[in-house]
């Protein structure tokens, strides 16, 4: 298998995380081919030039609320990483925020590459809290899961394909990071493998960029986003009732 490109968002004084996902992939350099990143610091970011990077109005509409400036923040890195993904020669790579620890054995993303290297847009999570209505073996103990939503952005593989959909659909970025079901209605599939290899560091390292999801406020909301806010509710509820959710076994 060829050495998987590697985008690793990481704001650049934070040395210390950079060090950790050094560290931690210095063993699988035979696998991933990795760059660091430079994460948007939205706390340092002024209106006017949030105002030209995000749609700050399509935003309220979708929540309700402003999004804070580490919500803002967080998904401009994410979508520096979509533009690099685009211009790739390899149909696929690997997206990794620097807080993560890993669970599993990553030589299992072998076994992944069928299913994202592909011209169907595509995204396959590698991290737990996500909600499936189907599942299948793959390989082995490894099973990949067709999603309805999920949270969290902190590492997952995306090809080409999906990468470009969401720079197309998306002229200016306006939601969070892990509004996954969003990209999911504009075309985009979604995948996740069970059992899942990372998750979120949160015993090491606390949001650098304060990027936490506070929700939605939904009597601020136009009727068509909360009729949509209500109907993706209801379905995860349903799929939650049926067993259909992977939580994250925390310490």
């Amino acid at each position: 298998m060829e050495k998987i490109t590697t985008f690793i968002i990481n704001l650049e004084e934070d040395r210390a995380r950079k060090e950790h996902m050094q560290n931690m992939l210095m063993t699988m350099s035979d696998m991933f081919a990795y760059s660091f990143v430079s994460a948007v610091n939205g706390r340092r970011m002024t209106e006017h030039e949030i105002g030209g990077r995000f749609d700050t109005a399509l935003a309220y509409k979708r929540y309700g609320r402003p999004l804070n400036r580490g919500e803002v923040g967080c998904t401009l890195s994410h979508y520096q990483c979509y533009e690099k993904i685009a211009k790739l020669p390899q149909n696929y790579a690997l997206v990794l925020e620097d807080d993560i620890t890993i669970l599993g054995d990553m030589k299992e993303i072998a076994n992944l590459i069928p299913y994202i290297n592909r011209d169907e847009p595509a995204i396959i999570f590698l991290s737990g809290d996500y909600w499936y209505y189907r599942i299948r073996k793959i390989s082995g103990h490894l099973q990949l899961a067709s999603v309805y939503d999920a949270v969290g952005a902190y590492a997952y593989l995306i090809n080409s394909a999906a990468a470009k959909r969401i720079l197309e659909k998306n002229e200016l970025p306006a939601c969070v990071a892990d509004h996954w079901s969003l990209y999911r209605r504009q075309g985009i599939r979604l995948y996740a493998v069970y059992p899942y290899m990372v998750d979120a560091n949160i015993e090491s390292f606390s949001s650098s960029i304060n990027q936490a999801y506070f929700g939605e406020i939904r009597h601020n909301m136009p009727w068509k986003y909360r009729i949509d806010s209500y109907r993706l509710s209801l379905v995860k509820r349903i799929l939650l009732q049926a067993g259909k959710f992977v939580s994250k076994i925390r310490k």
